[in-house]
């Protein structure tokens, strides 16, 4: 698909498909870890297929800060896709195998950068604009999607709100799970997550009346401390200026579960399907390093599955052509195959063969070695949008090439 791969100055980054876990009981209870393929190998060593990008990702950069590969006066930029795998019951926007698009952003600006125009939200401001250039490359608008926006300091503030104050960092921790599910499992589901909690059922009542009255700058205004909103105000104060407000919603129930998240958080859902799992999802997650130069613990990434996407696209009737990959697609069938015995047409426009000066390492090729069928053949290169299709044979003891122009069909068959 568009812009995946060629976002403007992000790199690739790799991480192994498998990794050595060191499993303890604690580890063992999160839900994270009980969706992954764990198993022991010949060494008795813990391993587990990659279920997520993000984790790995991290340990990479910590990887680096330690070899000193990460300098603070830089702003690094990654992206990975690659194939993650998870334990759990396939379904509507759920597969056990897919492919995840991360795109992570690690540094701070300096003062001088902020003096620019350049603030620590740009951040965020660029990994939103990213997905909705994405969004819009593949034919979606904000008719069907939208982003939703939240920042974890809300959850301290709903919590004094319903008259918590003391309370342990994984019980906090437990709550940031459960008011996750909040749109994404029925109410009465919900409930009975937060009566485990020890809610009484006034707060329960309370908590949906507190999310329901927080959909604007505003009315978060008029309910939490200044500060706790000050960034989130800040991001729809920006991506307002660029004309993303009709993309844009705050939602309370946006939280991120996973523990490492520390700021500004954000979902991307199908809008007329709100309930369903989520399309993409990211957000802040500074002071990962420890005892670290404080300019690189400012992070931020996003995450997307290709499942939900696809769904989408699908759902919505979309043509999407990926981006030009191939150049040439190479077909060698064999020489008694029949579906080769067509009649083909020559053109004498030259222009459709290589020229004898032209290097054909110039080229991106791809040789087709699963198909002896010469429309498969045709119907792989024209799904991979190749521009021509090359054909080596050897017929009647003469050989030569044949070579489509897969955009007009025409053929031209060339003896050496």
């Amino acid at each position: 698909m568009p812009v995946l791969t060629h976002t403007a100055l992000f790199v690739d980054s790799n991480t192994p498909k498998v990794r050595i876990d060191d499993f303890n009981d604690k580890i063992q209870d999160k839900e994270h870890y009980k969706e992954l393929y764990s198993f022991k190998d010949k060494k008795g060593r813990n391993l587990s297929l990659r279920g997520d990008i993000t984790p790995q990702f991290m340990n990479l950069l910590t990887s680096y800060y330690s070899n000193k590969k990460l300098q603070s006066q830089n702003i690094y930029k990654w992206y990975t896709i690659a194939d993650c795998w998870r334990y759990e019951r396939p379904g509507l926007g759920r597969r056990r195998n897919h492919q995840q698009w991360n795109a992570d952003i690690v540094g701070k600006p300096f003062t001088s950068q902020v003096l620019l125009g350049i603030s620590d939200i740009q951040v965020e401001v660029e990994l939103i604009s990213m997905l909705i250039h994405f969004f819009k490359s593949v034919g979606l608008s904000y008719e069907d999607v939208v982003i939703s926006l939240n920042h974890r300091n809300t959850i301290p503030g709903i919590l004094a709100l319903l008259g918590f104050s003391n309370y342990s960092t994984d019980w906090i921790y437990q709550f940031s799970k459960t008011l996750d599910k909040c749109k994404k499992i029925p109410k009465d589901e919900f409930n009975e997550l937060l009566l485990d909690l020890k809610f009484t059922p006034d707060q329960c009542s309370e908590l949906d009346k507190i999310i329901e009255n927080s959909k604007t700058v505003e009315e978060l205004e008029g309910i939490f401390n200044p500060e706790d909103i000050r960034e989130l105000k800040q991001l729809v104060d920006l991506l307002a200026e660029k004309g993303y407000s009709n993309w844009i919603n705050i939602d309370l129930t946006i939280v991120r579960g996973n523990d490492y998240y520390t700021g500004l958080v954000f979902e991307c859902f199908d809008r007329n399907q709100m309930h369903s799992r989520s399309i993409a999802g990211g957000g802040r997650y500074d002071n990962y390093f420890n005892n670290c130069d404080p300019r690189l613990t400012y992070s931020a990434g996003f995450g997307m599955g290709n499942i939900a996407i696809m769904d989408l696209i699908k759902q919505k009737g979309l043509n999407v052509k990926s981006e030009q990959l191939i150049d040439v697609l190479v077909f060698t069938p064999n020489s008694t195959s029949n579906n080769c015995e067509q009649k083909l047409e020559t053109d004498s426009d030259q222009s459709l063969l290589c020229s004898k000066n032209q290097r054909m390492c110039l080229y991106n090729l791809m040789d087709l070695l699963r198909s002896n069928d010469l429309v498969k053949a045709l119907k792989f290169g024209d799904n991979c949008m190749a521009k021509f299709v090359l054909m080596p044979l050897l017929r009647d003891g003469n050989e030569f090439i044949v070579l489509r122009d897969m955009k007009t069909g025409l053929q031209v068959k060339k003896y050496p």
